[in-house]
């Protein structure tokens, strides 16, 4: 009997992790470099940068946004350079990073105990995208994966109607298991508008998620171990960026 109870556990274990396996979204390489010029970070200083300063295991790093408008993304070399920019300084060199081409920063953390940096980007031109991105690193920046969330089906239902989740919270504990929580407000353009809530999981450090789970309402954040960055970076880190460009 005990011979069967453990087969039967382990064939439950196995399902849960084959079913777990299909809903989580592959992770596929980013954080793609470009060459770091003077209108470039000219370019990204035209809005606030986000700033951190570094610790033992991560580097600092600026955080901007390239606007779409901007003339070297219209044509030539720079065609197609916009959205969020990621600036990292290693020893006295800095360079310059996308991490998910063309999409906005929504919220960027770093780990408490470890060289964990995780990016949420978001498309917002000519409309909201349908799904997030969550870039993930865990050398310090010198490489990362970005995962899709898409987007519930709940969203835009009988056609668009501008719907889109907002994010609301992003949770990890220690051992890399933590939730995505967003919302959404559905039938703006009717009276019977309502926000409703859904959630993702991840149980390998932010590398995979779980589809989008309905929730029955807002869920308050729980204690773990991301520090959201700066929303300032310090006029020290932004001069170092703008005379190591402008020296180049």
């Amino acid at each position: 009997m005990a011979k069967t109870d453990a087969i039967f556990r382990l064939a439950g274990f196995l399902a849960i992790s084959l079913a777990w396996a299909a809903l989580a979204p592959s992770a596929h390489a980013c954080l793609r470099e470009i060459p770091l010029e003077a209108q470039l970070v000219a370019d990204a200083r035209a809005q606030p940068l986000q700033g951190f300063a570094g610790n033992g295991k991560i580097p600092p790093f600026l955080l901007g946004h390239l606007s779409y408008l901007r003339e070297a993304a219209q044509s030539g070399d720079g065609e197609g350079v916009h959205g969020a920019v990621l600036f990292v300084q290693q020893g006295g060199a800095w360079r310059a990073f996308l991490p998910a081409d063309g999409e906005s920063t929504l919220s960027a953390y770093v780990s408490s105990s470890s060289p964990l940096v995780i990016i949420v980007t978001h498309l917002q031109i000519e409309g909201p995208g349908q799904s997030f991105t969550v870039m993930r690193s865990t050398d310090g920046l010198r490489s990362a994966q970005c995962a899709i969330l898409p987007f519930p089906k709940a969203l835009n239902r009988g056609g668009w109607k501008s719907e889109y989740l907002e994010l609301r919270s992003l949770q990890l504990d220690a051992r890399g298991k933590g939730r995505l929580i967003a919302s959404a407000l559905l039938g703006a353009d009717t009276d019977r508008q309502q926000t409703r809530w859904w959630r993702y999981r991840t149980r390998n450090g932010a590398k995979s998620w779980s589809r989008p789970r309905a929730l029955p309402g807002a869920r308050a954040p729980r204690p773990g171990v991301l520090i959201p960055i700066p929303e300032t970076a310090s006029p020290a880190q932004l001069e170092s960026l703008a005379s190591y460009a402008n020296g180049r």
